[in-house]
């Protein structure tokens, strides 16, 4: 018998609960090493239509992320794989990526006491139920600027650090359907 349908709400944007960028110069041959690294959380349970006889759902997950290169020119484009935790179910998978997003003004991306990068994290969601697959994938784009909601500092021997202010943690990101198959629900469970 199918079970009932849950209780729905619209879904809340994902939180970056943390945003670090080091870069340092080599002095031997003053390259900069580059490091962004991102942890946020999945905070909905997404839900799709009864998939045969129960409900699916792909439960919240939390992600670290990591981008680094060495050079001046980042790598845009190139996805990183993040390292991703959540409620272990067996017929399903979830996985987080994180890129760098080429700028549209030329002088957007930069390091030091000025950082400023455009970022975009994906969320792949897949569920196997009998001999059917369900998926979706979910992008968001956001900008991280020093003054705005960076704060920075750079020492004398060329190390500067960027952090996601305080008062702005956990920062919201707006997520939008990107792609998906049969999972293209907007909804969350409502937990209450």
């Amino acid at each position: 018998m199918p079970q009932p349908l849950p209780k729905m709400r619209s879904m809340i944007p994902w939180l970056v609960t943390s945003l670090d960028i080091m870069t340092s110069t080599i002095p031997s041959n003053s390259l900069s090493t580059n490091t962004i690294t991102i942890n946020a959380t999945e905070p909905n349970e997404l839900y799709t239509v009864l998939c045969h006889i129960t409900t699916c759902f792909l439960l919240s997950s939390n992600t670290s992320c990591t981008i680094t290169w060495t050079g001046e020119e980042p790598p845009y484009g190139q996805e990183f794989n993040c390292t991703t935790t959540r409620i272990p179910a067996s017929s399903m998978f979830t996985n987080w990526t994180a890129q760098l997003v080429k700028p549209s003004d030329i002088g957007q991306t930069e390091l030091g006491n000025d950082t400023k990068f455009d970022i975009k994290l994906n969320h792949f969601n897949e569920f196997h139920r009998t001999a059917s697959v369900y998926w979706n994938e979910l992008g968001s784009n956001f900008t991280v600027e020093t003054g705005v909601n960076l704060d920075t500092v750079c020492t004398s021997d060329g190390i500067c650090k960027s952090s996601l202010m305080e008062s702005l943690k956990p920062m919201n990101i707006t997520q939008e359907m990107e792609a998906c198959q049969t999972m293209c629900s907007r909804s969350a469970r409502d937990p209450n």
